[in-house]
């Protein structure tokens, strides 16, 4: 039976048009999938755009238009520049299509009747531009954001979690059994030493 490669690139932004990063990334997966493909493997590539988010509604506003019509001039132009360089995805995928929303309920509701889904509330240092949340411990003496710099605003707000701490034991048995489960290798401890911290 052939080997079966699923790769992916982030899915990307729309709150601006694309840029060289974005490019590269999606050069380097499209290489991944063809050089997979010459292997003989059953090859799938995933590439879309993420239109969902302040920073999206925000870049919108400042523009005059709605989220809606930002993000469709957005992600065609992504999917243009891809096309025009000849990225060979098999999808493109954009988090409004309505197969994606099906999708996400459809997972939303089984983790949630698992007990995977509960509802809580969380305190942080939200980053809009990087669309994070981070600790008092992480974020710099200005309050700014430790990845991009930008001002960081302290908000509290019910939301859904993932218990990532039911899989705990099972994921840590999982990493010590599969050395290279995590690449690069470089960053295997880190995530070990997250997880036995008791992930939150």
């Amino acid at each position: 039976m052939p080997e079966k490669f699923y790769v992916t690139t982030p899915i990307y932004y729309v709150n601006d048009v694309p840029h060289i990063g974005h490019a590269y990334t999606t050069i380097i997966a499209d290489i991944l999938a063809r050089y997979h493909e010459l292997k003989g493997a059953h090859t799938f590539f995933l590439t879309g755009t993420d239109e969902h988010g302040q920073k999206i509604e925000q870049a919108a506003r400042s523009r005059g238009k709605t989220p809606a019509e930002y993000s469709d001039t957005i992600s065609s132009t992504f999917r243009s520049l891809w096309d025009h360089f000849g990225i060979r995805y098999d999808r493109f995928i954009r988090t409004t299509d309505e197969s994606h929303k099906v999708g996400v309920q459809k997972a939303f509701a089984t983790m949630l009747a698992k007990g995977d889904i509960y509802k809580g509330e969380y305190t942080g240092h939200y980053c809009v531009s990087c669309e994070t949340f981070f600790t008092e411990t992480q974020i710099t003496k200005d309050h700014n954001c430790p990845d991009c710099g930008k001002e960081t605003q302290l908000l509290k707000e019910e939301s859904y979690f993932f218990r990532l701490s039911a899989y705990q034991d099972r994921l840590l048995t999982w990493y010590d059994a599969n050395e290279k489960c995590i690449l690069p290798t470089s960053r295997k401890s880190e995530v070990v030493r997250f997880v036995e911290g008791g992930s939150r």
